[in-house]
């Protein structure tokens, strides 16, 4: 299939956000600090005019890896359901790198769900930590991808 990714609003996360990662909790839970920040970025792939695909990439420095750029932290990454498997995240994780290098990005991490590993592997992250509990939503591990 092929997805266009181009940029979004905050707003345009927040559907696709809570009702793939946060469905049994408050709306209000899908909305993250420093979504509005002018330093954070938001991508959404979309087949035609449905919006298939979100996440959002927030300045953030990735603990551990000393500062050398920008480094931007990979947020509330949601496929719709019936998109999940062709191809839209992938999509808009190929897309990144160009991206994001437009605002000096050194670095993309995320705290990636324990049934994600795999997928953030194959498109070129590398995971960084064993994996920890995040309260109320999982097991996860620290994945990073250079840019540079």
């Amino acid at each position: 299939m092929n997805f266009k990714v181009k940029p979004i609003t905050a707003a345009q996360t927040i559907l696709l956000r809570h009702q793939i990662l946060r469905p049994h909790r408050h709306v209000s839970t899908a909305y993250f600090d420093g979504d509005d920040s002018t330093d954070s970025l938001h991508l959404g792939a979309y087949s035609g005019d449905e919006l298939a695909c979100v996440a959002s990439f927030m300045k953030a420095q990735c603990p551990g890896f000393p500062t050398l750029g920008a480094h931007y932290q990979l947020r509330g990454m949601a496929t719709a359901t019936e998109w999940q498997r062709r191809g839209a995240g992938t999509a808009l994780l190929q897309y990144m790198p160009t991206y994001l290098r437009e605002f000096d990005a050194e670095l993309v991490w995320c705290n990636s769900r324990i049934n994600a590993i795999s997928f953030y592997l194959k498109i070129g992250f590398t995971q960084s930590s064993e994996p920890f509990d995040i309260v109320d939503v999982g097991q996860h591990v620290q994945m990073i991808r250079s840019l540079s």
